[in-house]
């Protein structure tokens, strides 16, 4: 438990400190582009949900992140997630929960920087992929436990 703990506080870490390196490099700069017409680096304050959605509903999101937090930790005491796969899902969409909250509750907004142009998909930040790698695992895990469940009662 102690290393998914800190997985999930090391991915935090991370996040706020690319959001920092955002913020004192690309904050009032043009673009830097990585990849011309696909990928670049931008600095943007979203105070909406991830990927730019439901904007200026601060309240709503601290929220609901708090609420997931809760039962995330919740779900990890009663035994409602089990598993290293359901560890590593609950580690990487905590890890990016957090490091939004901390965003949300210091300055109003989530600084998001990456950004694929070439086909209009909205700027992101580290902790979204956090949260969508999370949210994959979550998956996957439901799709295991599935197929365990399924093969147990065919036997």
């Amino acid at each position: 438990m102690v290393l998914y703990i800190a997985l999930a506080a090391l991915l935090t870490a991370a996040d706020q400190a690319i959001k920092a390196w955002a913020a004192g490099t690309l904050k009032g700069a043009a673009p830097i582009t990585i990849i011309d017409g696909f990928f670049r680096l931008r600095y943007i304050e979203n105070d909406g949900a991830a990927f730019s959605m439901l904007r200026g509903r601060q309240g709503f999101f601290l929220l609901i992140t708090a609420v997931a937090f809760v039962l995330a930790v919740y779900l990890i005491r009663s035994g409602g997630i089990h598993g290293k796969l359901g560890y590593f899902a609950t580690a990487f969409t905590a890890g990016g929960a957090v490091g939004n909250l901390i965003d949300r509750v210091r300055m109003g907004y989530v600084v998001d920087m990456f950004d694929w142009c070439w086909f209009g998909f909205p700027v992101f930040n580290f902790a979204d992929l956090c949260i969508t790698a999370g949210a994959i695992l979550f998956i996957l895990m439901a799709w295991f436990d599935y197929r365990d469940e399924k093969a147990a009662k065919n036997k």
